[in-house]
């Protein structure tokens, strides 16, 4: 059988006398050889222990991490799912204070509301107050200027004509006649003055007004002085003429003979008056009747 007997030699070779027909062992290529081997070798050993001590770290601490990881999840789900519940909870506090706001917020009104009413109707009471003030004012002034004008009224002078002293009409005389005035009031008259005339007018014809040149009496004479209480004082007419037989048939069927007097003074309370008197000669030739209009007294 060659094959054996080809390895037999090979073996033989290697192990027995050290002799081969191949490079030498122990040769300078083949300790070069054997020790980049061994370098390769060794090596592949470093490199295996690495990756067994990588590995064994692995398989140590790799369930470690890995528990640590979900620790670490379950961690930050817990602050996630605290964030949220947080979240939601101040969403509810939030929905919660808005609806108190909104309730405070509807009661603040209805309050402002309830006051401004209270005030409006405070201020129509003040006003309706002021109103019933102002009238009550008026009614208080009416009344004081009312009891004042009372007082004056009846503490001022009154003049008037209180009498006539009958005429002197007769034939071959002056006409004269007498006007009494008298101050009827509880105070002085002061600054009276008085105008007075007589004149002659026909039938149907009014009174006659202001005197002139040509009438009877003293025309645009004036007498001023004061006048007491219950005074009296005689205003005299008389004609610049002598009576004839034609003045007495004028005045019996023709007219009447007017006398006019036109008094002014004033009260002590700083007003002027007047009175004016208007009367006419009757047939009998000596009392006066007073005219239907023309007299008058304030």
């Amino acid at each position: 059988m060659p094959e054996n007997h080809s390895n037999n030699e090979v073996e033989n070779q290697r192990s027995g006398d050290g002799k081969s027909s191949g490079v030498p062992l122990h040769g300078p290529r083949g300790e070069t050889a054997q020790r980049s081997t061994d370098r390769e070798q060794n090596e592949q050993i470093e490199k295996l222990k690495r990756n067994v001590v990588i590995a064994v770290v692995i398989s140590i601490f790799g369930p470690i991490v890995a528990i640590l990881g979900v620790v670490f999840a379950g961690l930050q789900w817990d602050v996630a799912r605290k964030a949220l519940d947080d979240s939601q909870k101040a969403g509810v506090d939030a929905q919660k204070n808005t609806e108190r706001s909104l309730v405070i917020a509807e009661s603040q009104a209805r309050s402002m509301k309830t006051l401004a009413d209270a005030n409006k109707a405070m201020a129509d009471a003040s006003k309706l107050s002021a109103q019933n003030s102002e009238r009550i004012a008026q009614s208080g002034e009416h009344s004081a200027a009312f009891a004042s004008e009372s007082v004056r009224l009846d503490q001022r002078a009154w003049v008037g004509v209180r009498g006539i002293i009958p005429a002197e009409f007769e034939i071959g005389k002056p006409l004269k006649v007498g006007i009494i005035i008298t101050n009827t009031g509880k105070t002085p008259a002061l600054r009276v003055s008085y105008h007075k005339w007589g004149k002659f007018a026909p039938f149907g014809e009014p009174p006659p007004p202001e005197p002139t040149r040509h009438d009877t009496g003293d025309s645009g004479v004036r007498s001023v002085q004061v006048l007491q209480p219950n005074q009296d004082t005689i205003l005299t007419v008389t004609s610049g003429w002598l009576v004839t037989q034609q003045h007495i048939d004028e005045v019996r069927a023709k007219g009447r003979y007017y006398f006019r007097a036109r008094i002014a003074y004033d009260d002590i309370f700083g007003r002027t008056h007047r009175t004016e008197y208007c009367g006419f000669l009757n047939i009998d030739m000596r009392t006066l009747d007073y005219c239907d209009s023309s007299s008058f007294a304030d």
